[in-house]
């Protein structure tokens, strides 16, 4: 299998693979995507990989800013940005 395949393979049952870890794949799609595990080694790694990946994540237990945090630190952003802006252009 050539490099691009791989990618190509690796690329298209990704998908599968992340839609089956959060329960939104179609019966159809887990099908296809445990009969493709079966034979494709690159896949397979990709599978583990991104499991291991996810409960890495779920274990860290990480807290992340609400949108109104993000609005108020990017609107802080942007007027720091503006007001040195200005100081250039005077």
């Amino acid at each position: 299998m050539t490099k691009t395949t791989k990618q190509n393979c690796i690329k298209k049952y990704a998908e599968y693979c992340d839609k089956a870890q959060y329960d939104e794949a179609s019966f159809l799609e887990k099908l296809k995507l445990k009969f493709h595990l079966f034979f494709c080694k690159d896949c397979q790694t990709y599978v583990k990989r991104n499991t291991q990946l996810s409960q890495l994540f779920t274990q860290a237990k990480l807290n992340f800013l609400h949108p109104e945090e993000k609005m108020a630190i990017h609107s802080k952003m942007q007027n720091s940005i503006s007001s040195e802006t200005n100081t250039f252009e005077a």
